[in-house]
């Protein structure tokens, strides 16, 4: 190097060096703030779907997996947040899912009216109750009860925007009554086959008959809707655990006593992982399922708390 060169060195500027990296997000408060934090987020829920073997640990790799700083982008967004602080993140994003348009839903409302233009709660719970009278049922858990076919649509449709939802995937209502969530299933979501268990005849009987009038409409349906696969089945489902294939349980429980629960629970525990399952006043006694949204909801017998649960764990064998 020549003297010349040396002595323009000496008052050469020199690059500064780059402002300190922001930390990583680590809390959920931090990742709500944060529109491309709240992005991955969305991405990885909708590319791991429930039903996926290890969900949420392939969630967080990918949520968890940051960009090195580059000439273009020294400071990328890093994200490094646990199970608990991601559950909170998506608990905030149901929460501000307040309403949610779909054409399945448009559908509903136009349709399960005119299916069940002579159905009323009180109806229903005289029929339920002379058949119990008749058949000398005494146990409280078959007391009737049922909830709006708009609220539970709005409910789900919530619940899945955020958690995902399964494609062609199969529905239960255990304790379906007359059947207005089977049908509301048919048209909100996403599955193959939709299944109602109601152990009182009756009241079954009423829900299967308005499958004639499901059909009557079959032209204003979509195809998904239109090939959906409707089975009524009467069965104590406390005792036959043949639902546990399901991918979306429906299951008001609040007249079940502790024991009965727990006899549910050891059913329950036989379910696929990723497998969805609301109760109402309770949440699923053990540690198979994780609580992802405990919420409150309108019913027939007033406001009841429900919990959306997901089968964290492998499916176990079960005893029949």
């Amino acid at each position: 190097m020549s003297a010349l060169d040396n002595f323009f060195k000496r008052f050469r500027k020199k690059k500064p060096p780059p402002p300190p990296r922001r930390e990583p997000l680590r809390l959920a408060e931090q990742v709500i703030q944060s529109d491309e934090a709240k992005d991955r987020i969305v991405t990885a829920v909708s590319k791991h779907g429930p039903g996926t073997s290890l969900r949420w640990d392939k969630m967080l790799k990918m949520i968890n997996t940051n960009e090195e700083p580059t000439e273009e982008n020294y400071d990328p967004l890093r994200v490094e947040i646990d199970r608990e602080e991601l559950k909170l993140v998506l608990r905030n994003l149901y929460d501000n899912k307040r309403s949610i348009a779909s054409d399945g839903l448009a559908l509903a409302r136009e349709f399960i009216p005119l299916m069940y233009d002579k159905h009323s709660v009180k109806r229903a719970l005289n029929v339920s109750q002379r058949e119990r009278d008749q058949r000398g049922i005494t146990n409280e858990c078959y007391a009737y009860g049922e909830i709006d076919h708009e609220i539970f649509a709005a409910m789900y449709l919530r619940l899945i925007s955020v958690f995902g939802e399964k494609q062609n995937g199969i529905f239960y209502d255990l304790g379906c009554g007359v059947g207005t969530l089977v049908y509301t299933a048919a048209f909100i979501g996403n599955f193959e086959r939709v299944f109602g268990i109601e152990n009182i005849s009756a009241l079954l009987e009423r829900g299967e008959k308005r499958t004639a009038r499901f059909e009557r409409f079959q032209s204003s349906y979509t195809e998904k809707i239109r090939n959906t696969i409707f089975e009524w089945i009467e069965d104590d489902f406390m005792t036959n655990g043949f639902w546990a294939d399901g991918d979306f349980i429906f299951l008001h429980w609040t007249a079940f006593t502790n024991d009965q629960q727990r006899t549910i629970a050891k059913i329950l525990s036989s379910c696929k992982e990723g497998a969805y399952v609301i109760t109402f006043t309770s949440p699923i006694p053990g540690d198979d399922f994780d609580i992802l949204v405990h919420d409150t909801c309108v019913t027939s017998w007033g406001l009841s708390d429900f919990y959306f649960q997901e089968k964290i764990t492998p499916a176990k064998k079960r005893n029949v």
